[in-house]
């Protein structure tokens, strides 16, 4: 049965946070991780050798946005930007289709999400994203930067999570 979190951090800690909680929870499944906050070569510089490029993908909606994509990098895809919200949730089921076993998908973060598309259309996504990782039993961690959401946003989120950390 899938475990769906909403795993909040101050912005201050962030990539320390959620470089801890993945090397604590990734295990030996696929880790689909989607960057709205940094580059994909932003977090494999921060991330390093504990996420391995086998045992991984990304979703970049960073990159383009900032014109530095690179060619040929086999474990990501690099989307347009975080305001294509129906791509990006293309672009998730597909990633999660593809690849055999067991997944983790991370969404970082729904707080910037919600700088570019609103708190309403962000509120229907994570939901609808939630209800679809849970049919497919894809572990999917939300992460949410402490002062990033609304409150409104967050208690919806809160919600529809089974736990949050």
């Amino acid at each position: 049965m899938a475990r769906i979190i909403l795993l909040t951090t101050p912005s201050n800690d962030y990539l320390s946070t959620v470089r801890s909680f993945i090397k604590k929870n990734l295990g030996s499944k696929l880790l689909i991780y989607v960057t709205v906050n940094r580059t994909y070569s932003d977090l494999q510089a921060a991330f390093g050798k504990e996420l391995k490029a086998k045992n991984s993908f990304f979703i970049d909606c960073v990159s383009k946005v900032n014109e530095v994509t690179k060619k040929g990098e086999d474990n990501c895809l690099f989307l347009g930007s975080p305001r294509e919200i129906t791509g990006l949730s293309l672009a998730i089921t597909k990633s999660v289709d593809a690849f055999p076993g067991k997944k983790v998908l991370v969404i970082d973060s729904i707080s910037t999400l919600s700088a570019y598309n609103g708190e309403n259309i962000v509120a229907r996504f994570s939901h609808f994203m939630i209800g679809k990782m849970r049919l497919k039993d894809v572990d999917t961690v939300l992460i949410v930067i402490d002062s990033g959401v609304a409150n409104s946003l967050r208690g919806l989120l809160e919600s529809f999570v089974d736990e949050v950390i």
